[in-house]
């Protein structure tokens, strides 16, 4: 038997920390799995041709948050062997693995685009995040890029910067190439999404809380997507944030209490 959870098509999740022990490849149609025993698996969606790509799981060995690279040619995965944490690669069609010692166990991976890069979220403290950034192929220990709770990022679709919303500070641009555009006040709970029209965002403006579209020069666009403007403001004391769907062309502001 196999534990399954799919991801669903909502993009948000993309910046979640939960774990998850199933995902789709892009495009293979082929699911990963960890199976009952802590193994990394492939299988067909209907649990046939089952091709097991680690299989040292179980006793001291730990592995979660199997993760396709965008062209389901790799698979990340964290590895916890009694104390000592690690992020593997792992090429599907090759079965080659790198493994990239980490100080602790990274709970969540996203992939650039054009899967040359992953980044990595790990809780190093109380209260404390870390995003650190993996270079696909290099033997350079991850870089550190941002510290703070809570941490959401979104990457360029050039695979080049990331956006990210940081604690209560405004949104910022990681590894910015050129000037870096001005969010302004950002909303309550201000998770960014990157786009190929602009970085989909909550913020604020005649206090009200807005779904906002900016661009590379700065330009700001308001109450995107919506034909009734008064549809996408939310009040000030309301946790916003937003989902994007597959198709990268439709956002939902979401809202709950703040309390």
């Amino acid at each position: 038997m196999f534990r399954i959870t799919i991801i669903g098509a909502i993009l948000s999740a993309l910046f979640g920390a939960c774990s998850v022990n199933t995902e789709v490849a892009t495009g293979g149609g082929r699911l990963v799995v960890l199976d009952d025993l802590g193994n990394v698996v492939t299988m067909a969606p209907d649990g046939t041709n089952i091709v097991t790509l680690l299989a040292d799981g179980g006793g001291r060995v730990t592995h979660f948050q199997p993760i396709w690279s965008p062209d389901g040619s790799k698979i990340s995965v964290t590895r916890s062997d009694a104390g000592t944490s690690s992020i593997e690669i792992i090429d599907v069609d090759t079965g080659d693995q790198t493994s990239t010692v980490t100080d602790v166990n990274s709970f969540y991976q996203y992939w650039s685009p054009d899967g040359s890069q992953l980044a990595s979220l790990s809780a190093t403290g109380p209260g404390e995040l870390d995003l650190d950034l993996l270079t696909i192929g290099a033997a350079d220990v991850p870089s550190r890029l941002a510290g703070g709770q809570p941490l959401y990022f979104s990457w360029s679709p050039e695979s080049s910067e990331l956006v990210a919303h940081i604690g209560d500070a405004p949104l910022e641009i990681l590894l910015p190439e050129g000037t870096p555009p001005e969010f302004g006040v950002s909303g309550n709970f201000s998770a960014p999404q990157w786009t190929e029209g602009g970085i989909l965002h909550i913020g604020i403006t005649s206090r009200r809380q807005q779904l906002m579209r900016t661009t590379a020069d700065g330009g700001t666009e308001l109450d995107v997507g919506r034909a009734e403007p008064r549809d996408a403001a939310i009040d000030v004391e309301e946790i916003a944030s937003l989902g994007l769907a597959a198709a990268g062309d439709v956002a939902r502001p979401r809202q709950g209490a703040a309390g």
